[in-house]
């Protein structure tokens, strides 16, 4: 396996770049990035190569989901992996898909998500990253191509382009603003950061059976922790509680799984949110 190319699928993104950055470190193999946004021609020389799936576009049209960004994200997450594959049939020797919690939309109760949960998106792009898993499985089964899907938890990183609790919370907490929780702030969110996230990508292309994994860090927290770690963090800040009525939404991922890939991240939110500081500092924006 040491020496296969890997192509990847949507390597320009926060997760591609980190991804094949650590790819880059194993000098036997060859990395393919396929993605507009880093336009290049495709190899003619590739007799087998393993594809990984990162393509996701969630930025949706100002207003809503409308029909032309619910389009591109199907078209993007669940048409586009299968065409490619079809159309390098035979070269194709293993699928890593990368999924995510959205699949699962929001859990009634804190307990969290196996994968044998059901399915129960709530947005386009949960909706288009089920349909990829869906089409991608069948595509392998079919071919007789190892395939693993995981669903990752909400990815964050020393960088950041997409907002998510922690992100926020922490920049809030910087600027010694108050964090503001509606409810008591039992509900629960898993998250992973990139590092972490590209190492199961690594995982996932040793795997040889066809499996689905949650991949998140191992213990999920609640808000009121999320918000209380970017206070400390930061050493700055404070979190006020609002509108006590408000309904609690859970979106905790039970990753206990992974340690099957084998694969065990390492890092929890206050060490990520600490490196994320660090460079922030670094950069004068803290």
């Amino acid at each position: 396996m040491s020496g296969e190319p890997v192509v990847v699928l949507g390597g320009s993104g926060r997760l591609g770049r980190r991804f094949r950055a650590v790819l880059a470190g194993d000098r036997w193999r060859r990395v393919i990035n396929v993605d507009p946004r880093e336009p290049a021609a495709f190899p003619d020389d590739l007799e087998g190569f393993a594809l990984v799936v990162l393509a996701a576009k969630i930025t949706l049209e100002a207003g809503g989901e409308g029909l032309t960004a619910v389009e591109d994200l199907l078209a993007t997450n669940a048409f586009a992996p299968v065409h490619f594959a079809a159309a390098h049939a035979g070269r194709v020797t293993r699928l890593v898909f990368a999924s995510s919690l959205e699949i699962y939309g929001d859990a009634p109760d804190a307990a969290p998500l196996r994968e044998e949960a059901p399915a129960r998106p709530t947005t386009a792009y949960g909706i288009s990253k089920l349909l990829g898993e869906h089409a991608t499985r069948l595509y392998c089964r079919d071919h007789g191509i190892p395939w693993v899907a995981l669903r990752y938890g909400s990815l964050y990183g020393a960088e950041d382009d997409l907002a998510n609790a922690l992100v926020g919370f922490l920049a809030l907490a910087v600027r010694g603003a108050p964090i503001e929780l509606h409810g008591d702030g039992s509900g629960t969110r898993s998250y992973l950061h990139l590092d972490d996230a590209a190492g199961a990508l690594l995982a996932a292309l040793t795997h040889s059976e066809s499996e689905v994994f949650n991949a998140a860090h191992p213990r999920p927290v609640t808000l009121r922790e999320l918000a209380d770690t970017a206070v400390a963090v930061a050493g700055r800040g404070h979190v006020i509680y609002t509108h006590p009525e408000a309904r609690t939404a859970h979106r905790a991922l039970d990753a206990g799984k992974l340690r099957l890939l084998p694969y065990a991240p390492a890092i929890d939110v206050a060490e990520g949110m600490r490196r994320r500081l660090t460079l922030l500092r670094e950069r004068g924006l803290a």
